[in-house]
């Protein structure tokens, strides 16, 4: 029975669940592409982009993070920017070794 309550938790975890979890979000990385100032307008703060950003890194997804990181670099915020150019160079080092 505790395997089976491993397995139960292991799963909540998942990719995709946490993925939905963000379901808001879900996409966020596919539109930073083509809707350059459109999720300012809608509430998205670079500040929240920024954890979602470092959410992707933490999966793995680094293709998404990085086009959110692209997206937010010139936000205006100083915190922020330099933050994002932080994570985009390390980012960066790592895609080169």
């Amino acid at each position: 029975a505790d395997a089976e309550d491993n397995d139960d938790v292991e799963d909540r975890y998942s990719t995709d669940d946490v993925k939905e979890v963000l379901g808001a979000y879900d996409g966020a990385a596919e539109s930073a592409a083509t809707d350059n100032e459109d999720d300012f307008e809608l509430g998205k703060s670079p500040a929240t982009l920024l954890d979602l950003a470092q959410a992707y890194i933490e999966m793995g997804e680094i293709d998404d993070a990085q086009l959110l990181l692209n997206k937010i670099k010139h936000c205006g915020d100083d915190d922020i920017e330099r933050e994002v150019a932080q994570l985009l160079q390390q980012l960066d080092g790592q895609s080169h070794r």
